[in-house]
């Protein structure tokens, strides 16, 4: 019934220029907890190895934007004071993170290490949200939506959603009002807000979902709520993968009123790759710049369940229906 419906590719080339939708902000004092100007804070991207710099103002604080979603490393140090290193501090998709430092007097060669596996608070946002990373995408169910795995149909594990990946909606509100993000860049679809079932990208591009459900952010407010989604960007280390997903009539048993097995074929299939971006003599992108592929192809090929619709015969074309109903039945 269907050709191919979909064959995309999302080439998302990205060094520390390029990266985006997640803020780190924080106020850096002295023991006394007078403010540390001039202070330098060094944050680098575990995943990737790239690294942005940035100095405290007159009254201690600093703030570094257009940070990719993941694990970070930050360093803070300052004429004066011990240097400060804390590792593992991860940010989320869309989120405005506060991470303060206190720092000892001292020498910039002394340093203290912290090291935390947690996430960074949310105390520059009031929200509600919720985030899905990677390994939850990668773990909860995912309802196939249309024949095959669809990105939008992550809206629905979040509590309050109702519908399905065409008709959701949030809190009890309207269908078809929800705004949608892609990597920081809104998609606006007039006809069906929130829609994106024709422009979705495929499942393994995505590297973290959030869905913002009410107290909005100055920057949105054209819906109920707010879905965005992250797409990776490709690490230091070469990765792939290929996969095909199949459903056959030839593993499908026959429903109990249905005198033969439906026509059910589908096939999913594609791969993703990522990685640092090499020429050979000519470039290194280790560090710096990265990319990441990803191909997904569909196909159906099937029939209505036979158990439920029938054609007309040729007696029937010709305007005899007398087959159609029951023969008279003739008493005595």
């Amino acid at each position: 019934m269907r050709r191919i419906v979909r064959c995309l590719a999302f080439l998302v080339v990205s060094s520390a220029a390029f990266a985006q939708n997640a803020q780190l902000t924080g106020l850096i004092v002295d023991s006394s907890g007078a403010a540390v100007p001039n202070a330098t804070i060094g944050v680098t991207f575990t995943d990737q190895g790239s690294r942005q710099t940035t100095s405290s103002n007159a009254d201690g604080n600093y703030t570094l934007t257009s940070l990719l979603p993941g694990h970070y490393e930050i360093v803070v140090s300052a004429k004066g004071f011990q240097t400060v290193r804390r590792e593992g501090v991860t940010l989320q998709v869309g989120q405005q993170a506060r991470v303060d430092f206190a720092l000892q007097p001292g020498s910039t060669s002394q340093s203290i290490d912290v090291t935390v596996d947690v996430a960074a608070v949310n105390a520059e946002q009031a929200e509600s949200a919720v985030s899905l990373e990677p390994r939850v995408l990668q773990d909860l169910p995912l309802e196939v939506n249309g024949g095959r795995r669809q990105v939008d149909t992550f809206t629905l594990l979040v509590p309050g959603a109702t519908g399905c990946g065409f008709d959701h909606r949030f809190n009890g509100g309207a269908d078809m009002s929800a705004e949608v993000w892609f990597n920081g860049v809104p998609f606006v679809f007039s006809e069906t807000s929130g829609w994106i079932q024709n422009v979705e990208p495929p499942y393994e591009a995505i590297d973290e979902f959030k869905m913002v459900t009410s107290v909005f952010a100055s920057q949105y407010g054209h819906g109920q709520a707010v879905s965005t989604y992250n797409f990776k960007s490709g690490t230091n280390e070469l990765h792939g993968v290929a996969f095909e997903y199949v459903r056959n009539d030839a593993f499908d048993a026959r429903g109990f009123y249905a005198p033969s097995v439906a026509i059910n074929r589908q096939n999913e299939y594609g791969f993703a790759v990522g990685g640092p971006v090499l020429i050979p003599k000519i470039y290194n992108g280790k560090n710096r710049t990265f990319f990441d592929l990803n191909f997904t192809w569909y196909k159906y090929r099937g029939a209505p369940n036979n158990s439920l619709y029938t054609v007309p015969t040729d007696q029937m074309k010709a305007g005899n229906f007398s087959q159609y109903v029951d023969p008279p039945t003739i008493s005595e």
